[in-house]
């Protein structure tokens, strides 16, 4: 008898594409203990692939192996590995449970006796700062259509290295030309900043060969530009500044064949990357009319008070915003995780000023974290906007969510 009630166990296991997962559990947890574990590898292989399991809002992120405490950290609990999983009593089963907005995406890894791996169940993988994460993409989420795409035409990327006097140092550039550059002809210019991560990450150049090929934008130079000092420099450093506009701009403009319009010369970064992009964008806006900034950390007095702030504080209280009225702003920004809950705060400070002083802009909230798939998600039309064949720069602010 008890062998019959096994089999239809397993059974309902392999054959069951819907189910509570909360009843299957209080049904492995009636099971004899010598079949619990095989139960459990029967249910794993059924449905290989397909892990984290998703039902509705609800995320089960699920693991099976040995060890004294199982977590799951990631980008929703700010990488802390406090969200434990529970083990199911004389099992190798593990699982905690979460909801999340039903097209959201975010990446995490499984922490087994503070040794932080990929989840072995999960496929789905990303690549960010710090190695590959696992990654959770919910019901609704869509992956951008252009990553599966192959440019039929490639520009060229030439490196270099930039030496500065002004910040003692030197640093790797690369700088993108489009297929079939003319150096006769004046090219649109975009400086982006986490230049390398852009390109490893972001995958910036093939999304440029793609978007010149299907002539949605106009051929353009991009210009590369790795960091040294990072936090020091993109934290609204004068020296940096002045290393832009006095040594790196400069080189481009003699070594490159690129405009002098305003209204096509842009800076583009993440985070502390978008904030300098904003913050050149603005001391140097007589020669630079575009910025593009994901999940900018804008922050503003009144939402941090953190020792390393204080340079951010002056330089954004100092902005004069009548001087950017003609210029044209990209910001978008994640709703997932504690920190892009507080850069959240700083993109509203920015855009209510923007909104009062009349500065264009257009404005993305997304539900994703402060990731490399979450930038890449909406890069495409950042691009567009700033750089469409048939863009024209709005002259009210505009926002989008």
């Amino acid at each position: 008898m008890i062998h019959k009630i096994i089999f239809i166990f397993l059974l309902f296991c392999c054959i069951s594409q819907s189910f509570a997962w909360e009843e299957w559990i209080s049904q492995l947890q009636k099971a004899p203990v010598e079949k619990k574990n095989e139960i459990v590898e029967n249910f794993l292989k059924d449905r290989q692939g397909a892990f984290p399991l998703v039902q509705g809002t609800k995320a089960i992120f699920v693991y099976f192996g040995e060890g004294s405490s199982v977590s799951v950290a990631g980008d929703f609990n700010g990488w802390q590995p406090v969200s434990a999983m529970k083990q199911v009593p004389q099992t190798r089963l593990w699982y905690f449970v979460h909801e999340f907005p039903i097209d959201s995406r975010m990446e995490y890894k499984i922490v087994v006796d503070n040794d932080w791996i990929l989840d072995p169940l999960n496929p789905k993988k990303d690549l960010g700062g710090y190695g590959y994460n696992s990654d959770l993409w919910m019901p609704s989420y869509t992956s951008p259509s252009w990553l599966n795409k192959k440019p039929e035409n490639k520009g060229q990327v030439l490196s270099f290295i930039i030496e500065s006097k002004i910040l003692s140092n030197s640093r790797k550039l690369q700088v993108y030309t489009p297929f079939q550059y003319d150096p006769q002809k004046k090219y649109p210019l975009l400086i982006v900043h986490d230049g390398n991560d852009y390109i490893q990450m972001a995958y910036t150049t093939k999304l440029l060969d793609l978007l010149i090929q299907e002539k949605r934008i106009v051929p353009l130079v991009a210009a590369f530009i790795d960091p040294v000092k990072r936090f020091e420099e993109y934290g609204c450093s004068e020296e940096y500044y002045q290393f832009t506009k006095t040594e790196l701009v400069p080189f481009l403009e003699r070594e490159f064949s690129i405009t002098l319009d305003r209204s096509q010369r842009a800076f583009a970064g993440a985070s502390m990357g978008g904030l300098v992009s904003f913050h050149l964008a603005y001391k140097m806006h007589e020669s630079f009319g575009k910025a593009l900034c994901q999940s900018g950390a804008f922050l503003f007095r009144e939402i941090k008070d953190r020792e390393e702030s204080p340079k951010i504080w002056d330089a954004l209280d100092s902005v004069d915003y009548s001087k950017i009225q003609s210029s044209c702003f990209w910001l978008d920004c994640g709703t997932i995780g504690p920190l892009e809950q507080l850069l959240l705060k700083g993109n509203h400070v920015l855009i209510k000023k923007f909104s009062q002083e009349r500065v264009p802009y257009t404005y993305r909230e997304l539900p994703e974290a402060h990731n490399w798939g979450s930038w890449r998600k909406v890069l495409e039309d950042a691009l567009i906007h700033l750089f469409g064949n048939a863009h024209q720069e709005k002259k009210h602010p505009e926002q989008e969510k």
